[in-house]
């Protein structure tokens, strides 16, 4: 058994958050590897933390300690917890095109040896350009927990639900011009526990996901699909992923072309295209499935001789 030392600095509930728990499942459930957390002293713990102790047992470790482990994994700014003259082997979880950008932070951490898994295509030709990587690189799009997804019919819904908290400006102004239109409007600019966020999206239409100005993958808008939103989500770099399913429209990021694709959305008539969305919402729940993601990190593993 590999012992592996995760790190993570919870402030908070974020997609990114998300995805390290996942692969933390991932090894836990491998037969090969016994996976370990270290929380940074400021971390939250509490009821909406995904790290929370009872969640954990005494896999939570209070000292991070690498040289107690066989592998490492970080993600996003982990690095800075791992010296520089540590020989551990260490698969870096790579979330976002910023990686790329020579003026961040996470740019100097390229040349650090280590197995990347980037979560996009994008992503990983975004690090390939830079010719700084120091390992071998993989992409392995997300997956989500469909298996406890519940399962919804598309556009079942009511109203439209705007996922605003990367742009709370634009999406109260979609909001105030969606609102004169008699629709009914959730608009969420502020970070809502996991449950009630989901319970919106569930309740909706349709949903309309803003991106940051640039991204990795951008989770909300397949989650909104998964729960039978039909999904209106503006082009950004690093979320073309996004839009390979029929359930997820996208449009150029800018107010009037979001507010056309959403009406398009809320008066098609829905028995026309009934079957094919249907179809379309079952060949998303396979592909973004956590057991997808799993099966290809435990070849990338196996390839790599990790495993």
């Amino acid at each position: 058994m590999k012992k592996v030392l995760f790190h993570r600095e919870y402030l908070g509930f974020t997609g990114g958050h998300l995805k390290v728990w996942d692969y933390f499942q991932h090894f836990l459930a491998h037969p090969q590897f016994d996976p370990y957390i270290y929380l940074s002293p400021n971390s939250i713990v509490g009821d909406h933390n995904i790290w929370r102790g009872d969640e954990l047992g005494d896999r939570r470790v209070q000292r991070y300690a690498p040289n107690d482990f066989d592998l490492l994994f970080a993600a996003g700014t982990d690095w800075r917890a791992i010296p520089a003259e540590c020989a551990l082997p260490v698969i870096n979880l790579i979330q976002h095109v910023r990686h790329a950008e020579p003026q961040s932070e996470l740019y100097s951490y390229l040349q650090r040896p280590a197995l990347r898994i980037c979560v996009s295509k994008e992503v990983e030709h975004s690090l390939r350009s830079t010719q700084q990587m120091n390992g071998p690189c993989y992409t392995i799009a997300n997956g989500l927990d469909t298996q406890t997804w519940p399962l919804a019919r598309p556009g079942a819904g009511s109203g439209v639900v705007i996922d605003g908290i990367k742009n709370p400006r634009l999406a109260n102004e979609l909001a105030e011009r969606l609102r004169v239109t008699d629709n009914p409007v959730q608009c969420i600019v502020e970070r809502l526990p996991r449950p009630a966020y989901l319970a919106a999206l569930s309740q909706s239409r349709v949903a309309i996901c803003l991106p940051a100005p640039s991204e990795g993958f951008y989770l909300p808008a397949i989650e909104a699909a998964l729960s039978g939103c039909l999904t209106v989500c503006p082009r950004v770099p690093g979320n073309s992923v996004c839009f390979d399913n029929p359930l997820v429209e996208s449009c150029n990021y800018e107010r009037e072309a979001i507010l056309e694709t959403a009406m398009k959305w809320l008066t098609s008539p829905m028995e026309e295209q009934q079957a094919a969305l249907d179809e379309a919402y079952c060949a998303l729940r396979a592909y973004f499935s956590l057991q997808r993601e799993r099966d290809d990190l435990y070849a990338v593993l196996s390839k790599e001789n990790m495993a």
